[in-house]
């Protein structure tokens, strides 16, 4: 089953190869559970033999990513179709403070615009976050977009703690969170600081820039 959560989605195999799955969705090991769920999250081709599984798989998989001693986030593959089908499952369990809540950040970086559905993940990684994670956090909430907004004080203090400026401003002008004075002024050090002597644009084109 883990080299079948490797196969391109909907790939794997055909109705014979679903029932197989089916019978170890009813193991008695957890694990096994979880991970034939996966194995049908990846391999369902939409065809009535997935289609009926994919409910349970689902389900199940919500339920051991709602157990934050149980990791398991580092299994699932980045790829679209499946980060966006446990996209909430995924941002529950990062809100949740797990052990493996980074790998939340690698999946939805393969598949940005689902994080819409995991706001409070995305918020709990950024007041953890190291310089590396953050910046992969501000890229993600930029491609969310307005959705994101709620997070604007959450990428400030990330910001704040890290100096990672410049995505941190791309994340909040895609946001379209407006900025009062002394959001932007804090921003504006923040910039200069992490420029340094170099020659980076002026504060004011990077926010223009960013509104493209």
């Amino acid at each position: 089953m883990r080299l079948l959560v490797n196969f391109p989605p909907g790939k794997c195999g055909d109705s014979v190869l679903a029932a197989t799955l089916a019978r170890r969705m009813s193991d008695g090991v957890p694990l096994v559970r979880a991970r034939a769920a996966l194995a049908i999250v990846v391999c369902g081709d939409g065809s009535p033999p997935w289609t009926a599984l994919s409910g349970s798989a689902v389900g199940e998989l919500g339920a051991v990513l709602a157990d934050p001693h149980r990791d398991f986030l580092e299994e699932i593959p980045a790829v679209v179709p499946v980060v966006e089908s446990l996209a909430g499952a995924i941002g529950q369990r990062m809100s949740n403070h797990a052990t493996d809540g980074r790998q939340g950040v690698r999946l939805f970086q393969a598949a940005p615009t689902a994080a819409g559905a995991a706001l409070p993940g995305l918020r709990a990684r950024l007041m953890v976050s190291d310089l590396q994670e953050s910046v992969a956090l501000f890229m993600i909430i930029w491609k969310v977009g307005p959705k994101a907004a709620p997070l604007k004080p959450a990428v400030i203090a990330a910001a704040r703690r890290t100096g990672a400026a410049y995505w941190a401003i791309a994340a909040l002008v895609a946001m379209r969170a407006p900025l009062s004075g002394a959001e932007r002024d804090v921003l504006k050090r923040l910039y200069r600081k992490e420029c340094g002597s170099g020659d980076c644009e002026p504060f004011s084109r990077v926010i223009a820039l960013s509104k493209r």
